[in-house]
């Protein structure tokens, strides 16, 4: 494939194929793996982890019938990116409805 083919596919820019080609070459397959980013991780605390995973299973919302990213991230006073990391993290689906 040409550099714009895979830059299509992977909806990615020109810059990143052409670093990805440049990795290969040098290392090979592992040229391609997850690096390493600079900064700090991101930190999400506990207390706000646990109002998360309190509301997600022991209330329902009163506009909906079960909790979305969006409700949850308001009712929660959190950003939708925390809810989906701590939802993940803990393997909780509240679309999924258990009979």
């Amino acid at each position: 494939m040409t550099p714009t083919d895979v830059t299509t596919a992977q909806r990615t820019s020109p810059k990143t194929v052409h670093r990805w080609r440049s990795r290969f070459v040098q290392e090979g397959i592992e040229g391609l793996r997850e690096r390493a980013r600079s900064g700090r991780p991101t930190v999400i605390e506990k207390d706000v982890v646990d109002r998360v995973l309190f509301l997600t299973t022991k209330r329902i919302p009163e506009e909906a019938s079960h909790w979305s990213v969006e409700l949850m991230a308001k009712y929660a006073e959190v950003t939708p990116w925390q809810v989906r990391q701590i939802w993940k993290a803990v393997d909780l689906r509240p679309h999924r409805l258990k009979t």
